[in-house]
């Protein structure tokens, strides 16, 4: 599952936009204490789950690193291939 956490800024709404565009399955959460309980201090960010060797991991894409797994399937394979040898 692919969370947008959001603060509807304007690059939130761009990320917003682009999932819409690649019809990407998300959820939206805005909830404040939700975002700061994992350490999020800034939006956007996009929380993605990937497998490793010890199962599923939600891992917080920053902008940047969020634009490119959207816009790159290479790098979706890359963030993952890392998640599993990094565990």
């Amino acid at each position: 599952m692919v969370v947008l956490y959001s603060n509807h800024c304007p690059l939130c709404d761009r990320l917003k936009e682009l999932l819409i565009e690649l019809h990407e399955e998300y959820r939206e959460e805005n909830d404040v204490e939700i975002m700061t309980s994992l350490g999020i201090d800034r939006t956007p960010r996009l929380g993605v789950d990937v497998l490793t060797e010890d199962g599923e991991r939600h891992i917080l894409l920053k902008y940047a690193s969020a634009l490119k797994w959207l816009n790159n399937p290479e790098e979706r394979r890359s963030i993952e291939q890392r998640c599993l040898i990094d565990g």
